[in-house]
């Protein structure tokens, strides 16, 4: 996913393939999602929604998110930053 990404020149600048690995093997682990859902209490909607905006804005060069490119997504309304349509 990574590598597609920079391959399609939408990596935030300044940051390579290799960091930007290490941010989704992070933010994707057991240990984010057990510690927001299991033990925060976090509807697995919530997280999916936060782990969405998290990614854009950790990975991607543009941060905003228009609901209408992500409207068929379950938890698109539990997405923060996102534009309205």
């Amino acid at each position: 996913m990574v590598a597609r990404i920079a391959e399609l020149g939408c990596l935030r600048p300044h940051l390579d393939v290799e960091h930007a690995t290490d941010l989704v093997a992070v933010l994707v682990g057991h240990d984010v999602y057990d510690g927001l859902v299991q033990e925060a209490g976090w509807a697995v909607r919530a997280y999916r929604g936060w782990l969405f905006s998290t990614l854009v804005e950790q990975l991607l060069r543009a941060h905003r998110i228009d609901a209408r490119t992500i409207s068929d997504l379950s938890f698109a309304r539990d997405i923060p930053g996102r534009r309205q349509a």
